[in-house]
């Protein structure tokens, strides 16, 4: 196995997981999260600020951070795609050249 075809298999891999990664990512920053009922016997000034953060703020960074494993992954396979076809061309190329000898 040639060191290109070694880091293609290691970026298909990375493109996979980062895949995944963030589609699970996604998918619990997409789900309904698990609050405690607001108690205005009980809630502090702090806490009351402090649930959105918590609930929302939380939520949204998780999903852009999803959005971004995802984006990568696909700019990972579309570099594994252009390399491999680089190689592809450059051996068509070698082969076609024939001896300069």
């Amino acid at each position: 196995m040639s060191e290109l075809e070694v880091e293609l298999s290691a970026l298909t891999r990375l493109s996979v997981d980062l895949l995944s990664l963030g589609m699970s990512l996604k998918q619990v920053g997409e789900s309904p999260s698990a609050t405690a009922t607001p108690d205005a016997d009980v809630d502090t000034p702090s806490l009351v600020a402090a649930r959105p953060v918590g609930t929302e703020t939380i939520k949204d960074l998780q999903c852009a951070v999803a959005n971004r494993f995802i984006e990568v992954a696909y700019l990972v396979d579309h570099a594994r795609t252009q390399f491999s076809d680089a190689e592809d061309n450059r051996s068509t190329v070698f082969a076609s050249a024939g001896s300069l000898l």
